[in-house]
């Protein structure tokens, strides 16, 4: 069979008759595509679309409202906010009584209360934190003022030897004083109750020496003037024999205790030579 020749263009092959097997090939000449039909015409009464158009805005159910702010459930009371105005917080009770017990030295229930006002007023709940601190730095001053005092006083004693002799000068009370001190008394100095004298070694020069200790009766305070009469005259007996011996002129001065030592149980009166003249440094009773 004899091979179709290559495709031509613008042509294109057709199958022989039987009786032309053997001849030659034929083509038939190609004929265009009959022209397109009249334009594509839409269906009647469909309209294209022009651009997109967005659905009309959204218009809620009627009887909505919008969420305008959190509504708290109903029976729930509103949220309160946690700071609070500091003008409405009130003054804690036992910071200000700290206080006033610091200004009056009532130092140990000052420190107490301000201890307890610290912690109350810890989260600013309460005002008068201030007072607190104020009124424990007023009790310690207190203690270390006492302390302080006491220190001194301690200091100031006379110290004494073994046998109780004075053996270095010191400030005594009424009842520091024993029989046989040497006393270094002012001038003006004279019958009457004192908070402390100047008690000194006798060969120290001195004024006034201690001859006798006289008890006073009675439960209840009598009064300075009635104590110093009783005690001069108890005091006169041992007074006559001491100065019996003096070859100077001597005075008796009697020291009594107050009203807060009477009360504390000391009803012991001091028998107490003075020479108005001058010092001694030794007896008192001899020359000088």
């Amino acid at each position: 069979m004899t091979s179709y020749p290559p495709d031509q263009p613008g042509r294109r092959p057709v199958e022989p008759d039987d009786a032309e097997l053997g001849g030659a090939d034929h083509y038939d000449e190609w004929q265009p595509p009959p022209p397109a039909g009249p334009g594509y015409q839409p269906t009647q009464g469909y309209q294209p679309n022009q651009g997109y158009q967005p659905t009309p805005g959204y218009q809620p159910t009627q009887g909505y409202q919008s969420n305008q702010g959190y509504q708290p459930p109903v029976g729930y009371p509103p949220l309160q906010p946690v700071y609070q105005d500091q003008s409405a917080r009130s003054r804690d009770g036992f910071s200000i009584a700290a206080f006033v017990l610091g200004l009056v030295a009532i130092f140990p229930l000052a420190i107490a209360f301000g201890i307890v006002g610290l912690v109350r007023t810890k989260r600013r709940v309460r005002k008068g934190r201030w007072m607190a601190v104020t009124g424990m730095v007023l009790g310690l001053a207190w203690i270390a003022a006492i302390i302080g005092l006491i220190a001194v006083a301690v200091g100031q004693q006379p110290s004494r030897s073994a046998d109780g002799k004075v053996t270095k000068a010191g400030q005594a009370s009424l009842t520091d004083l024993r029989i046989g001190d040497c006393l270094k008394l002012p001038a003006s100095s004279g019958t009457g109750s004192m908070h402390t004298v100047r008690d000194v070694p006798c060969n120290e020069p001195h004024n006034s020496e201690v001859f006798a200790s006289v008890t006073l009766s009675g439960s209840s305070y009598p009064g300075q003037i009635a104590a110093e009469q009783a005690a001069l005259a108890l005091c006169q007996a041992p007074g006559r024999t001491y100065i019996r011996t003096s070859k100077v002129r001597l005075t008796l001065l009697v020291l009594v205790p107050q009203r807060l030592s009477w009360n504390a149980g000391n009803h012991d009166a001091r028998c107490v030579a003075v020479d108005p003249a001058g010092d001694h440094s030794g007896d008192i009773r001899q020359d000088r």
